[in-house]
């Protein structure tokens, strides 16, 4: 074991033998500018002069299945057990705006997500838990505006002082038309939205992340691992420029943008990818906006292990896989870090897998040196080689999507969504054919992939809880039945006249949450303004 003592200096911190390791390690004759110094411009080796000695990433593992109270059970285990920030898994109607009653929601209620409708379920889901504490990631998108207003109105019941109040919310739109197609209004209202929730964060809440443009995804869908990135970076660029369009100032949006990775199991690769994104980030800003504020230039990062790496067949393997991606994250410098559950190849995970997750950061971070000196990979031939190559292709990517009219444009009409499929298809044909290699799969497999391995996993997996729908339709009727009808409708009302007078409609969102409107009735009244979108246009 390592001795780690505090000083009045800092963290002074000694390998099993004695020898003490510094924080950061350069060469004698000065530093490579495009290297640089951690927590200085361009930032490839952090974003902090300390980086982990000072505070470790944020710990999160990504959670939350049938009803507020089940989620909060498990959110409170997870803290119990060391977590440092929350995820917030919402299920499939509320990711789409429908309530628990609604019948194009009753079967995914609940299922690999929590049901959110009201701000009631939304104080019951954080009960016990402080708001100025729970620093919660929400992955929520085309009802963005509807959680931030939501989170915000929760936080002003109880009391939070607003600056104090910490969450990242995913908002990422954009990545939902090249994905899931958990999208909702057509592209342009989509972006619009979009902005509002930044706009707004911006304004009322300084402290919270209003976007996490989200690159795991794209990844996981097909693209490969520079592509994502590539795209992820002109995602967040388009919004930016939205922002600008509107009024607001560059820098003060940037400081407030974060980002969504995953890694899979090749951790210096992984490493030197993270490093080269941060760089272009910064020079992108730089040399492209004028933007030269420190804190807009510096890339954060959330970065998740990769659901495709994980395998059915053998699935305590993923244990393995999930580590050495977690490795690479925590190499490459990333504020926040989750590590999926080894079942979820099965299941969304059960509580054990998610402990196993957290408890492989927690040694990473207790029980290696990784965390005493910053960035220490800086130097290495190999990842420094990596990490110009990785900028180069990223910046050449990005130029690809300029040259055909922006990121929108590409979405649009399919370009973008194309490579991502043809890259599938290649990795997929890959494996079958065993040019790439999937140990215990295509690589000394025993009998072939079959569930027979669920004998691995017997009893653990997650167990549905069928009443959760049950219940959740009786809140939402007993919660009808005791607010203010009228007073409701007025502020339903106004959400849409908000949203077709162009304005930002999260301040009326607040207001009709405030006064009892459910997530469904208030994108209700936004889908009456701009429609809704299927996949070759707008019905």
């Amino acid at each position: 074991m390592s001795d780690i003592r505090r000083t009045p200096s800092g963290i002074v911190t000694t390998t099993e033998s004695g020898v003490e390791i510094e924080a950061d390690y350069a060469p004698a004759d000065g530093v490579d500018p495009r290297v640089g110094a951690p927590g200085e411009f361009p930032y490839t080796r952090g974003i902090h002069r300390e980086m982990y000695r000072q505070r470790l990433w944020t710990m999160r593992q990504y959670s939350g299945f049938g009803d507020p109270a089940l989620s909060n059970q498990r959110y409170r285990a997870l803290i119990e057990a060391g977590q440092t920030g929350l995820s917030v898994a919402f299920d499939l109607p509320t990711q789409l705006g429908y309530d628990s009653d609604d019948p194009l929601a009753t079967p995914e209620v609940g299922r690999v997500g929590v049901a959110i409708d009201t701000l009631q379920d939304l104080d019951d889901l954080f009960d016990q838990v402080p708001l100025d504490h729970a620093n919660p990631s929400f992955t929520i998108n085309a009802p963005a505006p509807v959680l931030a207003a939501m989170y915000v109105a929760l936080a002003r019941r109880r009391g939070t002082d607003l600056s104090k109040l910490r969450a990242t919310l995913q908002n990422d739109i954009l990545k939902e038309f090249l994905t899931r197609g958990a999208y909702v209004f057509p592209p342009g209202p989509s972006v619009k939205l979009a902005i509002d929730v930044i706009e707004y964060c911006n304004e009322v809440t300084p402290s919270v992340y209003p976007i996490s443009v989200c690159g795991s995804h794209i990844r996981d869908t097909g693209a490969t691992g520079l592509d994502a990135l590539a795209i992820t970076l002109a995602d967040a660029l388009a919004y930016l420029r939205g922002t600008v369009d509107r009024g607001l100032n560059a820098a003060a949006v940037a400081s407030r943008f974060s980002f969504l990775f995953c890694a899979r199991q090749d951790p210096l690769v992984e490493a030197a990818s993270i490093r080269a994104a941060r760089r272009l980030w910064a020079y992108t800003l730089r040399d492209q906006l004028g933007i030269d504020d420190p804190a807009a230039l510096k890339f954060r990062l959330f970065n998740s292990s990769s659901n495709q790496m994980f395998t059915r067949h053998e699935p305590l393997n993923n244990i393995v896989r999930g580590t050495l991606a977690g490795l690479g994250v925590i190499l490459g410098g990333a504020q926040a870090a989750t590590v999926i559950g080894y079942d979820e190849a099965y299941d969304i995970p059960s509580e054990e897998a998610q402990r196993v997750g957290l408890r492989t950061q927690q040694i990473l971070a207790y029980e290696t040196h990784i965390p005493a000196t910053v960035d220490p990979l800086a130097g290495s031939y190999y990842v420094e080689a990596l990490t110009d190559e990785s900028e180069q292709r990223l910046a050449a990517f990005l130029a690809k999507i300029d040259e055909r009219g922006g990121v929108v444009k590409a979405i649009e009409d399919g370009w973008i969504q194309e490579l991502m499929y043809d890259r599938a298809y290649e990795l997929e044909k890959g494996i079958a054919n065993g040019d790439v290699s999937v140990v215990g799969v295509n690589t000394f497999a025993t009998g072939g992939a079959t569930d027979a391995d669920l004998y691995t996993l017997d009893g653990a997996l997650h167990q549905v809880d069928e009443t959760v729908v049950a219940r959740q339709v009786d809140r939402l009727e007993r919660h009808r039945a005791k607010r203010d009808g009228a007073a409701t409708r007025r502020a339903v009302d106004d959400i849409r006249r908000a949203a077709q007078d162009d304005r930002n409609v999260c301040p009326a969102i607040e207001v009709a949450v405030t006064a009892g409107a459910t997530v469904g009735e208030c994108m209700s009244a936004l889908r009456d303004a701009y429609g809704v979108y299927h996949e070759g246009g707008k019905i």
